[in-house]
């Protein structure tokens, strides 16, 4: 159980939305460890309120682990409230196995995927009050040069809920890319989207080959969100250039997906037109929603079997759009 006493988290360099900057130190944390493991059962609460709410410098997080390898995270769980519980940054090889994550309020995330590679998140049941599952990579021009992408992360057998943001955020912060990213037999449910896909101008950097399939959605705005134009902070060195400071984004694929009171499928009309999204695949979506399709500044998209029920309007709006399926989705 975390101390009240913020003398017991001594300041350190962290990087904190995006940037690296002055905090307080997490309850557990590690650098530069490898083969770590933190293995239950047993259960982490985090420090009280007071200390959470710290922004300037940020408070300390649950568990942080920064430039590790091999880590195994396995069996326990956490509660915690208004700053992120489990952060990972620069880490390799890790796996996140059979966790019960339990957090509240804005900035309450989950698990924080930043900038790491070959990771597994299995079993796990993450409700909280911001994203359960944030991937990340850092912002503006300085994390675009430093090319330290999240990739080659697997999702899997997960029950992801979030009371106010996303089950899966994807960004914003994400100018060293987001790559090779595999969703599958989860269920989902978020307060504004389940899926999000997010950036801004001033990021650069990418985001490609997300999949997902064998995913059941519950109550949820959206399906899947994708808003690239204003979401997030603006980086202190955005990256500059009429096409490049635009995040490129490329090969998302959907398969075999239930839906159930999704109040609008896909929003996807937020993509600059300077820098059009280049593959989107949908099929098989079963189930309900009350609007359909929205998409816009695409190319390759390809929709097929898309049978869901309950919707006012179209099936699917777009402009600017290329592909195939996209005007009759059902066929």
């Amino acid at each position: 159980m975390g101390s009240p006493d913020i003398a017991e988290y001594p300041l350190v360099q962290i990087r904190w939305e995006g940037e690296f900057r002055d905090g307080h130190r997490a309850l557990l944390s590690a650098v530069n460890a490898g083969h770590l493991s933190i293995i239950g059962p047993g259960a982490i609460f985090g420090p009280p309120s007071n200390l959470s709410r710290l922004r300037n410098p940020r408070g300390p997080a649950l568990l942080e682990l920064t430039d590790c390898t091999n880590a195994v995270l396995d069996d326990f769980s956490t509660q915690y409230q208004q700053l992120w519980s489990i952060h990972l940054l620069f880490c390799d090889h890790l796996t996140a196995r059979g966790l019960i994550i339990r957090s509240l309020g804005a900035n309450g995330d989950g698990l924080d995927i930043d900038s790491c590679r070959d990771v597994l998140i299995d079993h796990c049941n993450i409700d909280t009050g911001d994203d359960a599952i944030s991937l990340k990579s850092g912002r503006g021009l300085a994390a675009q040069q430093l090319g330290r992408p999240t990739e080659n992360v697997t999702i899997r057998d997960c029950t992801l809920i979030s009371s106010i943001y996303a089950a899966i955020g994807i960004g914003t912060e994400m100018s060293g890319g987001i790559r090779n990213v595999h969703v599958e037999n989860c269920v989902l449910a978020g307060r504004q989207n389940c899926i999000f896909i997010k950036s801004r101008d001033g990021r650069g950097g990418y985001i490609e080959d997300i999949t997902g399939q064998n995913l059941i959605i519950n109550n949820s705005p959206t399906f899947i969100g994708i808003d690239l134009l204003k979401k997030g902070i603006q980086a202190s060195d955005p990256v500059p250039g009429d096409v490049e400071k635009w995040a490129l984004v490329k090969n998302l694929t959907f398969n075999h997906i239930q839906v159930n009171h999704v109040a609008e499928l896909i929003a996807g009309k937020n993509v600059p037109a300077e820098r059009v999204m280049d593959g989107f695949i949908l099929n098989d979506i079963t189930g309900t929603c009350g609007r359909g399709i929205s998409l816009a500044n695409m190319n390759n998209v390809k929709l097929s079997d898309i049978n869901v029920t309950g919707f006012d309007g179209p099936l699917v709006s777009a402009e600017n759009v290329t592909g195939t399926g996209w005007d009759k989705p059902g066929k």
